[in-house]
């Protein structure tokens, strides 16, 4: 893990390539979140659930509300979803997490452009999994051929907020405070988040435009059309 709540991602010595990432400087950084971004956790979880109460899925309907209560789930508490997301962590969730169509083609091509991949996701939720956590998500990364050149567990997004970084998240919360910190915050769609103002990625089939959304502020990245 090569990022630095301090500096971002700028200027730091890339322990996976071996590279000073200080000499792409250049070039477009992304910090791309993992679930509901590029790994399809609702869907992971939901058949998790589902298996443990020995019911179908049908039975979980989609979640539109970021807070796991208002899910319809059945969690009365968060402390009763923390508790079933734990017992699917140690289940191997992270390992198993369906792959979000289109984002290893779009990230890839994005690499290929010159741009640089930085993984910042918040996994370590509960004590007691980050061994489970880093190993499952290192495999499912390689796995599903997900290129980065930084891979930083974090639940402070906004401390590593940088003018020249686009952030890619879908959390209501982090992309607010991306962007009160100044930085720039690319909204992936959920219906959970369409109260948030763009720029807006719905799905990876128009990420190209991601690039261009770098050097405009008001650059149109719904990726409709």
């Amino acid at each position: 893990m090569t990022c630095n709540a301090t500096r971002g991602f700028r200027g730091v010595k890339d322990a996976s390539f071996g590279a000073d990432s200080g000499a792409v400087g250049a070039d477009p950084v992304f910090a791309v979140d993992l679930d509901g971004v590029c790994a399809d956790y609702e869907s992971g979880l939901r058949d998790f659930v589902a298996t443990e109460r020995g019911v179908d899925t049908s039975a979980l309907p989609p979640t539109c509300d970021w807070d796991p209560t208002r899910w319809g789930w059945g969690f009365a508490t968060r402390g009763d979803y923390l508790e079933a997301h734990g017992r699917a962590v140690d289940a191997g969730l992270f390992a198993r997490l369906p792959v979000i169509d289109g984002a290893p083609a779009a990230l890839g091509a994005l690499a290929a452009g010159g741009a640089r991949i930085c993984i910042v996701t918040h996994r370590l939720i509960l004590p007691g999994q980050h061994r489970r956590v880093g190993a499952d998500t290192l495999a499912w990364l390689d796995c599903h051929r997900i290129p980065y050149w930084d891979l930083c567990f974090l639940r402070n997004k906004a401390s590593l907020a940088e003018a020249d970084s686009t952030f890619i998240d879908d959390s209501p919360d982090n992309i607010s405070a991306i962007r009160a910190a100044g930085g720039r915050a690319v909204v992936f769609d959920q219906a959970y988040n369409r109260h948030l103002p763009g720029p807006r990625l719905n799905g990876w089939n128009r990420a190209e435009s991601l690039l261009g959304a770098c050097a405009s502020e008001t650059a149109d990245v719904t990726g409709r059309g």
